[in-house]
């Protein structure tokens, strides 16, 4: 569904359907400076049931206070239940205090006192201030009858508006990295059992400020791209009528700006009838781990869960591992000599898509991602462990790091690591404590991995250390059933220590082989993101990327300007390219089951390909 988030009067909706921009309003009935009744509200409801319009209806209560908006006191529970049965099938429910992440992720003066959240020293203790504030407002709207509830966010927290109890999620577009936010609202939806996701454009607003050429340009790629990573609705925040406020810039309804903006839509909106998607969303091979408490907002302010007393809280670690996302949407250089092989597909994920889902998740859905990576903070548990177990076991590739079996909720304190560092079960090996700060030192890779498909740069022992850092933190390991893959190395090759006392080996990363999986754990002391593992863990996630595509069904080759979603029915796969370049072609080579072809996007566009399996 396209369309726009327009306030209630009936000349709008008129112009709407006229225009032919969609099938889709938000009715924003909070957007007015007078009282709305019934009567009003009423109105605009049949027109949109008349005129075959799907309707949602904006936020009831004040994100601020969890107070119901002054101007929409007088609506009772009868006339919302009165409402919603008028609107029938075209009624699809309730925007309710969009934005509230931004009580984590906006920064402090933005917040007026009213979102700020109870401080506290304790992850989990800060999980539950928020989720809990959220369930208030969910509370409120379920006892007014507003029926079913989406939550409209911009930032990293979908998965916890879904456990507060929201029906349903939504993207903001543009605060943020679309590249980040797209597979997390994408990935709670399907953690969470959900059906699908919304994504509300805030063009006019974070899209840019000069309306030139590469604006409209960007305004129609938002479009597309939304569109190919899956999202069920699609709409225009503001803008289609009129362009006033936003940095002090004015466009009239009628003006040359508003048209080109309204005649994107309508391209869009004709081309997205024109070539529909099969159901179930884009193919994602690769589930991006969001851990159990993880705080980060993903944009803006950079204090953990809006705790802004405690310095503990401030981003560090655990939150820089969310930057190796990169590593899956770039190129590599060409210089960079770990690249091997017949034909270089860096530069997307496995089948174009990856999920960042949660570790909330029932297993029948981490088993639907044939690789799970974890990234940010995770505390770990008896639950997630058992479940990672049987994930692994059953057939999954796991790859975690020392941080991520952590207990400890108190971010001040050092690692704690889940039963005593004794993970022979799941990784095959026993962490009796942690290691020296290692200097003058990097990481080679010496063992083969038995995962099929997979390669990693494999210097043999006499080679230079790799991905050296100003120190590495060592942890104590002894082996369960695991075997040595990578381990921290200073010097070139045995010969060098010929007449000197051999230092023991350091692991760095070591691979378990665990009934029809393989899980492989990163035995340094710290996080994807932290000093001395960071480097290393880049190349990792490149190696796992090339690997997931190694045994996809589809492959593309192409430049990382090139954006592409599969879509997978019983008899083919229908894929989805947008040309994100805004001045040059791109050439595809895409291979399947048994072909390959070319296909050429003309700038910031999408073109479509249908391959037989």
């Amino acid at each position: 569904m396209v369309g726009i988030d327009d306030r209630i009067g009936i000349s709008h909706l008129e112009r709407f359907a006229a225009y032919k921009l969609g099938n889709y309003v938000n009715l924003k009935i909070h957007w007015h400076k007078d009282p709305v009744t019934f009567p009003t509200i009423e109105k605009a409801v049949k027109f949109c049931v008349e005129n075959g319009i799907y309707f949602s209806f904006s936020e009831y209560l004040d994100r601020y206070t969890f107070e119901p908006w002054k101007i929409l006191e007088t609506l009772t529970k009868e006339d919302w239940i009165r409402l919603r049965a008028l609107g029938g099938r075209f009624y699809l429910g309730c925007h309710s205090v969009c934005e509230r992440g931004g009580s984590v992720y906006w920064p402090l003066g933005y917040k007026h006192g009213k979102l700020l959240l109870e401080q506290t020293d304790d992850v989990g203790k800060a999980h539950d201030i928020y989720v809990d504030a959220v369930k208030k407002a969910v509370e409120t709207e379920r006892a007014r009858g507003r029926g079913e509830l989406e939550c409209i966010d911009s930032s990293l927290l979908h998965k916890y508006h879904l456990e507060a109890g929201m029906g349903s999620v939504a993207l903001e577009m543009f605060p943020g990295s679309c590249d980040l936010m797209f597979p997390s609202v994408r990935g709670a939806t399907r953690g969470g059992g959900r059906e699908t996701f919304g994504v509300d454009v805030a063009m006019v607003w974070y899209g840019g400020v000069q309306k030139d050429e590469l604006w409209f340009e960007r305004w129609g790629m938002s479009l597309y791209y939304a569109y190919l990573a899956g999202a069920g609705w699609i709409i225009s925040e503001t803008g289609e009528f009129g362009m006033a406020g936003a940095f002090g810039q004015k466009h009239d309804i009628d003006g040359p700006v508003c048209r080109r903006y309204r005649e994107i839509m309508r391209t869009f909106f004709r081309d997205a009838k024109k070539n529909p998607r099969p159901s179930g969303g884009p193919v994602s091979r690769l589930g991006i781990v969001h851990g159990r408490y993880d705080g980060c907002g993903g944009l803006w302010n950079r204090e953990v869960w809006g705790q802004y007393e405690n310095e503990s809280f401030l981003e560090g670690a655990p939150e820089n591992g969310w930057k190796h996302i990169s590593v899956l949407l770039k190129k590599s250089d060409w210089f960079d000599a770990c690249r091997t092989g017949e034909r270089d597909f860096s530069g997307n994920p496995p089948m174009g898509q990856f999920d960042v889902v949660p570790a909330e998740s029932p297993l029948e859905v981490l088993q639907k991602y044939p690789c799970l990576v974890f990234l940010g903070w995770n505390t770990m548990d008896r639950e997630l462990c058992e479940k990672l177990r049987k994930y692994v076991s059953g057939g999954g590739r796991l790859f975690m790091t020392l941080g991520h079996l952590n207990t400890s909720t108190d971010r001040g304190s050092d690692l704690v690591l889940f039963d005593g560092g004794d993970f022979s079960s799941l990784f095959g090996v026993k962490i009796t404590g942690k290691g020296e700060l290692v200097r003058h030192s990097g990481i080679k890779i010496t063992g083969k991995t038995g995962i099929p498909g997979y390669a990693y740069p494999d210097w043999t022992e006499n080679a230079d250390p790799k991905w050296m850092d100003t120190v590495i933190p060592s942890a104590k390991v002894e082996l369960a059933g695991a075997r040595i893959i990578a381990r921290i190395d200073r010097v070139f090759g045995a010969y060098q220590l010929q007449g000197k006392s051999e230092a023991p080996i350091l692991p760095a990363m070591t691979e378990f082989a665990l009934g029809k999986g393989f899980a492989t754990l990163v035995t340094l002391w710290g996080y994807p993101g932290s000093t001395g593992i960071e480097k290393f863990f880049s190349e990792l996630m490149r190696c796992i990327c090339l690997g997931e595509t190694a045994s996809a069904p589809v492959k593309v080759c192409a430049s990382d300007r090139i954006r592409y979603a599969v879509y997978e029915t019983a008899d083919s796969y229908r894929i989805f390219m947008l040309n994100t370049d805004f001045d040059l072609p791109q050439t595809a080579m895409i291979f399947g089951p048994g072909v390959s072809r070319t296909l050429t996007v003309p700038p910031a566009a999408m073109k479509t390909m249908t391959l037989e399996k």
